[in-house]
């Protein structure tokens, strides 16, 4: 994510890659926190890391926050290999009531 200020209504694009290919993976799962009161998620789409690639159908809550998981399992327990580059994008719209801010998205591997 390049953006540090948003204004109302406008998207916000958070496009999660990996810098390098993992091999042997028998799970992987990333959790993009975000801010559910300033923001609701538009639209994803998966990258090309990994074609079972996916993302949870809503958003899911815990004690750190809001938040979508994307993930991938290996269905074999053989270990698959996760490509480095575009794991997935996500765009978010900015709620009427956002305001110019930092730090309203974490994310958690």
């Amino acid at each position: 994510m390049n953006t540090t200020e948003v204004t109302a209504g406008e998207d916000v694009v958070v496009t999660l890659t990996l810098d390098e290919t993992l091999e042997a993976v028998t799970s992987f799962q990333v959790n993009l926190y975000y801010n559910a009161e300033l923001f609701t998620l538009q639209s994803s789409e998966n990258g090309n890391a990994h074609a079972n690639m996916t993302i949870t159908d809503a958003a899911k809550t815990d004690a750190k926050g809001t938040y979508y998981a994307v993930s991938v399992i290996d269905p074999s327990s053989t270990g698959i290999v996760v490509n480095a580059g575009t794991v997935y994008t996500l765009v978010f719209a900015a709620k009427e009531d956002a305001t110019p801010a930092q730090g309203v998205f974490a994310l958690t591997v």
